[in-house]
């Protein structure tokens, strides 16, 4: 099955074992929830003047049975970087295709190595929102790895623009994103994920305790557009993390695929007459509602990829220490996230394929 699907990657390549490997890892590291949710991370392969890139929407776990890679100019992606675009490589496409590249586009033609992955990793996630995250990050990486932490800019050419000025002072295989995920690189596609999985675990987090979660006043409130969560209804039992999620996005494909900070229920008013409420305010239902002191429940309308990002973001959540403070991303990154093209298009790419 490896040789057929790598054989067929759209963008015209010439199918070789070291674009094997890439298809494989891509679909292991697509299957860990733990590194990959839903369609959000991406890999690369430099072969020569071309870049094998993830195509934008597409899920990495779906690497061995779709076509989800696209094949650029290298020196034509530079190009447009170097002239101070980051965000439309669509003139950069080498072959027919009419699949999207990805929105990181810019910072794997960047990266010197020869594999690059963008992982949304739990411990990485998490330790990317907390205020001593550098500081955190850099001691777990030691002297054995070269990391560099990257301030939070908006993914694709603002983001990609920050890291070029990281590279342009010394050369790192680590990148930690704040509010954002991890990126590593290495010069093959087994290296990479050893790495991958080895600053994951360098960074691991206690998670807090579950509290129990009273089922029958869960189900109670169920109503016909909002069902019980039965994984994540621990995370409405306990006030600061409630507080934690209802506040602010930590993370961009929160913003992207459940339209922001999560949706807190008010008691009075309940879990349906809330989440219209904040759909007037937003125009975006709510995929996902806390309702404090009860559980949790999710839209039963909500996108494909909704779930895998919903159990991450509470991944995320259950690994913040008691008593933190954690950055977010501000109404600003929020309204621009909301307002940006190529997220609209990964919006519409996955209720195609839902």
């Amino acid at each position: 099955m490896t040789a057929k699907r790598t054989a067929s990657i759209k963008g015209g390549m010439h199918a070789s074992e070291e674009l094997s490997r890439l298809v494989e890892m891509s679909a292991r590291i697509g299957a860990e929830p733990n590194l990959i949710q839903g369609p959000g991370g991406n890999t690369s392969l430099k072969q020569g003047e071309f870049l094998v890139v993830k195509a934008s929407g597409f899920w990495l776990a779906n690497a061995m049975d779709e076509n989800i890679f696209v094949t650029l100019s290298l020196p034509a992606i530079r190009e447009r970087i170097a002239t101070g675009q980051g965000d439309d490589f669509l003139s950069c496409l080498v072959g027919d295709t009419s699949l999207k590249p990805s929105i990181e586009t810019a910072f794997h033609a960047l990266l010197p190595h020869r594999v690059v992955i963008h992982a949304h990793a739990y411990n990485c996630m998490a330790i990317s929102t907390m205020p001593d995250g550098k500081q955190r990050f850099l001691t777990a990486m030691g002297p054995a790895i070269s990391g560099a932490w990257v301030p939070y800019r908006r993914p694709g050419g603002p983001l990609a623009h920050e890291i070029a000025a990281i590279l342009a002072q010394r050369p790192v295989d680590v990148l930690l994103l704040q509010n954002h995920g991890v990126v590593v690189g290495a010069n093959s596609a087994e290296a990479a994920e050893a790495l991958l999985h080895d600053v994951e675990q360098r960074l691991a987090l206690q998670e807090r305790a579950r509290l129990a979660v009273e089922w029958t006043r869960v189900v109670a409130h169920t109503t016909p557009d909002y069902l019980p969560d039965p994984v994540s209804s621990d995370i409405a039992l306990d006030p600061e993390l409630v507080r934690i999620a209802g506040h602010l996005p930590l993370i961009p494909d929160q913003v992207v695929f459940l339209g922001g900070a999560v949706c807190v229920a008010d008691p009075a008013l309940g879990i349906d007459r809330t989440a219209a409420a904040v759909k007037v305010a937003s125009g975006v239902q709510p995929g996902f509602v806390l309702l404090p002191g009860v559980g949790a429940y999710r839209w039963v309308g909500r996108a494909k990829a909704a779930d895998p990002l919903i159990d991450g973001l509470v991944a995320l959540l259950r690994r913040l220490p008691s008593g933190i403070e954690v950055n977010t991303l501000t109404i600003a990154d929020t309204a621009e996230l909301l307002g940006w093209d190529a997220e609209h298009y990964r919006q519409r790419l996955d209720r195609k394929y839902a």
